[in-house]
């Protein structure tokens, strides 16, 4: 063999090798990944693709697998499926594992004890599933976890001792059905950052949080929000770190402004649900960012203390008999978000210029409010919300430079005049209802080709609901709109939930022809209103439409008879007009009665 050829084949064979020795996972590691991907519900449209996953690959090039460079063992599981399954005790035999991520898969079953037993584990996520039973107590001897997250699952049981656990900086237990009380020895936690129990059955110590906490010296936030705790916290059970605190819908606590003497480094705070007792004179030491207290019976004008809160963007004080009017020093705080939703709060709504060009989301729904509102908008708005008032006047063509609304509210006011034709530049509006109100005249055209609602939706991001700025704060204040013949709350907007709702209104004029462009459109209500002419055969390419109301109106001649591929439709009602001919059957048409007709 010539010397050229011996060292091609030499420096190929070495190649190989450097490849199989570099990348080439441990087997008895790969043979594990696939007794767990064993116990997985995928398809190919998953976010993690597991189809490479067979005997004898690279399990280090598996997607959701990372391994280590140098002794190639398996050292992160990142798993993103959303089809179900069990977690499998193979996962334990990884000894190198650092990371499991398993967030938002649909899993069941209960946690496996053996997981508390790798020493190498540091980050434990398994939020977002169905798991059940109680936590292992084999959780408390991680001593390397620094992050341990088992929120919204429906674990039982009460919460272990997890004293061992003294490099842990975030636990959240939230969202689950956790009972017994909050154990003195999460004390022992020196090195805990954050720590959510919320939305759980926990009765605290004694029926309150253990006094021992005030020994957290690293814990910057607690959340406890709605659990069963009967007696008030005391400020002493509190460490002065704190710079978030929830204890929202908890026993009705009463608290003072004694309760925050040691927590001047407070920034978050969320109070609903109890009774707060403070002077009028009453100056904080702190400087808040968000105030939520909702349901805390004020039975006053807003508090004034709130004014020397000079970095507060995020307010919400809904449902607090609060009266007078909105006071003129909540202008001259940079407020981008405000809920002020259920009160007596009456006048007008005159937020300054410089109030409403920030504003991110502002409700003031089920108020006294009347008059006007004002021609100036906020170009960053996501969410206006001003039902159940007394508003009154034309909605001002400035609503279309809200270019980033999505939600546009204003149901049970008295409005009148013609829609603005400005709402057809609103690219990102989802939801709008502006039922209950005397609107007159035709519909804006374009309004039936708002760009959010022409595309049927991306069926797993449809899973998350906005988040909007400034606080990751979720729109979740009892979006109420009439649905299927009767007002539905909405706890949250997905991007998903697509709808238009014009009812109890006078507008006139026929359907567009084109209506079933809204591909993405889930709920649609023009009943009580003066349309006429006939029902779009369109409809019937409407494939995610759940709710449809065309009643009382004058619509007249057939109804489409095919009725294509609305398959979810859930509620129809065609009643009170003219219409004639036969009723549609097929497909949904099948699960109406003649009553929908």
């Amino acid at each position: 063999m010539a010397p050229m050829v011996k060292l091609f084949v030499f420096t190929v064979v070495i190649l190989l090798f450097v490849i199989c020795f570099c990348c080439r996972c441990i087997e008895r590691e790969q043979e594990a990944l696939l007794q767990f991907k064993a116990g997985l519900n995928y398809s190919s449209g998953s976010f993690t693709n597991l189809s490479a996953w067979e005997k004898g690959g690279d399990c280090c090039v598996w997607d959701g697998i990372t391994c280590d460079a140098d002794t190639h063992y398996v050292v992160r599981v990142v798993i993103w499926l959303f089809g179900g399954g069990v977690i499998s005790e193979s996962l334990c035999t990884l000894t190198s594992l650092a990371t499991i991520d398993l967030t938002d898969n649909g899993l069941t079953g209960t946690l496996p004890h053996c997981l508390g037993k790798p020493s190498s584990l540091t980050g434990l996520h398994l939020p977002l599933n169905s798991l059940s039973g109680s936590i292992p107590l084999s959780f408390g001897n991680m001593s390397s976890l620094t992050h341990l997250n088992l929120a919204e699952n429906n674990l039982t049981g009460s919460i272990p001792s997890f004293s061992n656990l003294s490099s842990l900086y975030s636990l959240d237990l939230s969202s689950n059905q956790l009972t017994g009380s909050i154990p003195s020895s999460l004390s022992n936690l020196s090195s805990l950052i954050s720590l959510d129990l919320s939305y759980n059955k926990l009765t605290g110590l004694n029926g309150t949080l253990p006094f021992s906490f005030s020994k957290l010296s690293s814990l910057t936030r607690l959340l406890a929000k709605r659990n069963a705790f009967n007696r008030s916290i005391a400020s002493s059970a509190l460490p002065s770190s704190l710079k978030e605190l929830s204890l929202t819908f908890n026993g009705g606590e009463t608290i003072s402004e004694a309760f925050f003497h040691n927590l001047s480094k407070l920034e978050h705070l969320s109070l609903s649900n109890c009774i707060f007792n403070n002077s009028p004179s009453w100056i904080p030491s702190f400087q808040l960012r968000t105030l939520v207290m909702t349901s805390c019976k004020m039975d006053s004008q807003i508090p004034s203390w709130i004014s020397t809160q000079f970095k507060l963007y995020h307010l919400e004080l809904a449902d607090n008999n609060l009266v007078g009017e909105i006071p003129s020093w909540l202008q001259d705080i940079s407020l981008q978000i405000i809920n002020l939703t259920t009160n007596h709060l009456e006048g007008r709504l005159l937020l300054s210029t410089s109030a409403w060009k920030e504003m991110a989301f502002l409700d003031v729904s089920n108020n006294a409010l009347f008059g006007e509102i004002p021609s100036i908008w906020s170009s960053r708005m996501e969410v206006l919300s001003l039902n159940n008032n007394s508003l009154t006047g034309q909605l001002p063509k400035s609503i279309g430079n809200i270019s980033e609304l999505r939600v546009l509210s204003m149901r049970k006011n008295n409005f009148e005049g013609r829609v603005p034709t400005e709402i057809v530049l609103l690219k990102h509006l989802q939801i709008l209802d502006l039922s209950s109100n005397c609107f007159s005249g035709l519909i804006p055209h374009g309004i039936f080709n708002l760009q959010a609602i022409l595309v049927e939706p991306n069926q797993e991001l449809s899973r998350v609901p906005y988040i909007l700025p400034p606080n990751n704060y979720m729109y979740k204040n009892g979006l109420k709109m009439d649905s299927k013949g009767r007002d539905e709350n909405y706890a949250y907007i997905f991007p998903s939930m697509a709808s238009i709702v014009l009812s109890y209104n006078q507008l006139n004029g026929a359907f567009p022809y084109d209506l079933g462009k809204l591909k993405g459109l889930k709920l649609l209500n023009l009943s009580w209103n003066n349309f006429n002419g006939t029902i779009p055969n369109s409809i019937v390419q409407m494939s995610w439409l759940e709710s449809l109301d065309f009643s009382t109106n004058n619509i007249s001649e057939q109804i489409p008879s095919d009725p294509g591929t609305l398959s979810y439709l859930g509620a129809l009602n065609f009643s009170n007009n003219n219409l004639s001919g036969s009723i549609p059957q097929g497909g949904q048409m099948t699960t109406f009665t003649q009553s929908s007709f």
